[in-house]
């Protein structure tokens, strides 16, 4: 469980670090050498066995072209992920954008999201949300939510991409 925490509180650019890690503790030592104090701000620093910088302290969601950075969505496709619809409906409510937007860090929308994560209620609320013309975007290899439901065999999530 603090594990789980611990992933599900850092942004994809820290989560990618920590990903594949079995041991909160082990966790917690990786994060603890990334992460310096310095003039009152926490920076991610690079370690020797790092391959680049990952952020200097910017906390900032946009980056300085006002583009939206990957960890903007990571904790909607989280929320969507762990089947927590509360969290991914107000996270909507405030950034609607992202109901449709492309997801830098997956292969397509918040809907491809949840139905590659097999959530057969999320699905259906998103379908609720976005428009027929929005169901037929594809991801970055040009499959639509409902090509990938289809392939994954749920014929439920089918139904509800084609209503």
């Amino acid at each position: 469980m603090t594990l789980q925490a611990i992933q599900s509180s850092c942004g994809m650019n820290i989560l990618s670090w920590i990903n594949n890690i079995c041991s909160a503790n082990i966790a917690l030592e990786m994060l603890a050498k990334m992460f310096m104090e310095s003039n009152g701000q926490d920076k991610l620093i690079q370690t020797e066995d790092d391959d680049s910088i990952i952020n200097k302290g910017n906390s900032s969601s946009k980056d300085n072209a006002g583009q939206e950075r990957e960890d903007d969505y990571a904790g909607l496709v989280k929320a969507v992920q762990s089947r927590d619809w509360i969290i991914a409906r107000d996270f909507l409510k405030l950034h609607p954008a992202a109901s449709t937007a492309r997801i830098p860090f997956t292969r397509g929308t918040v809907l491809h999201a949840a139905v590659e994560a097999e959530q057969e209620c999320i699905v259906e609320e998103l379908v609720n949300m976005i428009s027929e013309h929005d169901l037929a975007m594809q991801d970055k290899l040009g499959y639509t939510a409902l090509y990938v439901a289809i392939t994954s065999g749920n014929q439920r999530m089918a139904e509800f991409l084609m209503t």
